[in-house]
C-alpha cells in the first residue's frame, strides 16, 4: 500500500511536470500565432483602406452625379477658407456651370468677385478655386486622397499589442 502511494504520488508529480511544459509550449504557439495574426493583418491593412475608400469614392460619384448641390456646397466651402472679401476665379466641371450661375448672387455675398470657368479636368461634384491667396482644390478625388493618406499614415504608425497570458501553475 504505501509502495502504490509512492508511486502515485511520485507520477502525479511527473504528470504535473509534463502538464506545466505543455501548458507553456501551448501559450509559446499562441504567442507566436498571435504575432503572425498582428502581421498579417497590418500587412493587409493598407490595402483594406484603399479598398474602403475606393469604394467611397465611387458611392460618392454616384450619389453627386446630376445633383448641383455639392458643387455649390465646394464652392461656399472653398470660399470660406479663402475668407472675406477675395477675388477669386472658380474652375468646375462643365456640366455644373449653369448651376453655379445661377447661386452666383448667393454665393457672392460679402462682396465677392467671383468668375466661374468650365474646365473638363475639374471633376463633377467638386471646384478648384484660385485666387491670390493662393489654389483650394476641392473636388472629390483630392479630399479621398487625403483621407487615404491619413488612414495609410495612421495604419503605418500602428503598433500591434500582444496581450499577455496568464502563467500556467501547478494544477
Amino acid at each position: 500500500q504505501a509502495a502504490y502511494a509512492e508511486g502515485y504520488k511520485v507520477s502525479m508529480a511527473a504528470a504535473r511536470q509534463d502538464l506545466g511544459t505543455q501548458l507553456q509550449q501551448a501559450a509559446a504557439m499562441l504567442d507566436g500565432a498571435q504575432a503572425a495574426k498582428a502581421m498579417a493583418l497590418s500587412e493587409v491593412e493598407p490595402e483594406v483602406v484603399r479598398l474602403v475608400l475606393a469604394i467611397a469614392k465611387k458611392v460618392i460619384h454616384r450619389e453627386v452625379a446630376g445633383d448641383h448641390g455639392p458643387v455649390i456646397e465646394a464652392v461656399r466651402e472653398a470660399l470660406l477658407r479663402l475668407g472675406g472679401r477675395a477675388i477669386a476665379r472658380v474652375r468646375v466641371h462643365p456640366t455644373e456651370l449653369a448651376a453655379l450661375n445661377d447661386a452666383w448672387s448667393d454665393l457672392t455675398k460679402g462682396a465677392r468677385e467671383l468668375e466661374f470657368f468650365a474646365d473638363e479636368r475639374v471633376t463633377a461634384g467638386g471646384c478648384i478655386v484660385e485666387s491670390r491667396q493662393g489654389e483650394i482644390d476641392a473636388q472629390i478625388e483630392t479630399q479621398v486622397a487625403a483621407v487615404t493618406a491619413h488612414f495609410l499614415d495612421t495604419a503605418d504608425q500602428a503598433v500591434p499589442v500582444a496581450v499577455p497570458l496568464p502563467q500556467a501553475g501547478p494544477v
